[in-house]
């Protein structure tokens, strides 16, 4: 099982704090989103948590737990089938009855369904 964190890097880290965080902890870091803010959503198997968030904020790294991504408001979904076109993984398709199926492990946070749902139906989860 993996763990998904929205990590802040403050302005005072310069360092490569990932790539020794892998190293040290020899834990399988899989970056999922980086924005040039000084925020990254990662992603790492859960049975080395403890040691990575150890690592991650003796260097001075925020690390907050992602346990949802995307909310999908089925009461105001119409199963239109608009995210499903821009989704890049697949997050979302339709089930056999034709309505619209979320798969959270597959998301990445690129907010294009977002974007795309004409009934606002599917909104990004505050951290």
């Amino acid at each position: 099982m993996t763990k998904r964190y929205m990590l802040k890097f403050g302005k005072e880290v310069e360092d490569p704090v990932l790539a020794e965080c892998i190293l040290e902890t020899k834990a399988l870091i899989r970056i999922i989103k980086a924005e040039a803010d000084g925020k990254a959503v990662v992603e790492f198997p859960a049975k080395k948590e403890k040691e990575v968030l150890a690592f991650l904020h003796e260097r001075g790294v925020d690390a907050y737990e992602l346990k949802k991504k995307v909310k999908l408001d089925i009461d105001l979904c119409v199963d239109c089938g608009s995210c499903i076109s821009v989704c890049p993984t697949n997050a979302l398709s339709f089930d056999k009855n034709k309505k619209l199926v979320f798969d959270e492990e597959k998301c990445v946070l690129c907010r294009k369904c977002i974007d795309a749902c004409p009934r606002k139906a599917l909104s990004l989860v505050d951290f």
